[in-house]
């Protein structure tokens, strides 16, 4: 018999989507209020709050999708796309919290989301094991 291998913890699929999706919203957070400290120290002037939010929200979908993806290691595209929906879902929820419902621009936001996640997705698709060469027989 051969020996066991020993085998790195992973998760399910949807606990590592869900792990996605909650660490692009803390990422989401802290960058928010970096940005927010810098306009309000005048480094940023206010103009730049726009493109801000956008960079913001792009980079830390693809954070929380590679993230997710980590925790679970394998299907990285249905784990990168699956927390970029749980990330917009968070989002869409708490603009219904506190903005009464008013979903001004949120096509643009659902776009940049899927487009880090997406983009989080196709980036690694072909890593695979690259090193390993498989030699031809030639028969005579």
């Amino acid at each position: 018999m051969y020996p066991k291998k020993h085998k790195e913890y992973t998760m399910a699929l949807l606990p590592g989507a869900l792990v996605g999706g909650g660490f692009a919203f803390l990422w989401t957070i802290a960058a928010s209020g970096i940005l927010a400290w810098l306009i309000h120290s005048g480094r940023l002037p206010e103009e730049t709050v726009g493109y801000g939010s956008m960079v913001i929200l792009l980079t830390c979908s693809a954070i929380g999708s590679a993230m997710g993806y980590r925790k679970v290691r394998r299907q990285r595209l249905v784990i990168c796309l699956c927390s970029g929906i749980a990330y917009m879902l968070m989002l869409v929820a708490l603009t219904a919290l506190f903005f009464g419902g008013q979903y001004t621009g949120i096509w643009v936001t659902m776009l940049l989301i899927l487009g880090g996640s997406g983009t989080t997705a196709l980036l690694g698709m072909g890593k695979g094991n690259r090193n390993v060469r498989s030699e031809r027989k030639i028969r005579l």
